[in-house]
């Protein structure tokens, strides 16, 4: 088994969670996670700590992109002088329409 170390540089962790040093740095700052400061300039950030944020990224972006059932109607339309447009009984039913009510060409 490879050894794995504690500690990772603040450019790898960027690397790991695709985002810049800078925001490492800022997290660490923060409290978000926990760093060493090794010289006045260079910071190590703990590897588990950061694997655990990129799941934790991860899990949030799949959970963003599941679809959502969605059971809306299009919105109706209004000109000007307030009437709605479509009028009623102007669509006949079974065409295919799109939600600005104009026919579908296929």
């Amino acid at each position: 088994m490879a050894h794995r170390p504690k500690f990772i540089s603040v450019t790898t962790a960027a690397r790991l969670l695709q985002v810049s040093p800078c925001y490492v740095r800022r997290l660490v700052g923060r409290g978000e996670i926990p760093g060493l400061k090794l010289t006045p300039r260079a910071w190590a950030v703990e590897r588990l700590a950061i694997e655990r944020l990129a799941i934790e990224r991860q899990q949030a972006a799949t959970a963003a992109a599941e679809p959502v059932e969605c059971q809306l109607e299009p919105p109706a339309l209004r000109s000007l002088d307030g009437t709605v447009w479509p009028p009623e009984g102007i669509i006949e039913e079974g065409e295919p329409r799109d939600p600005f009510g104009e026919r579908v060409v296929r």
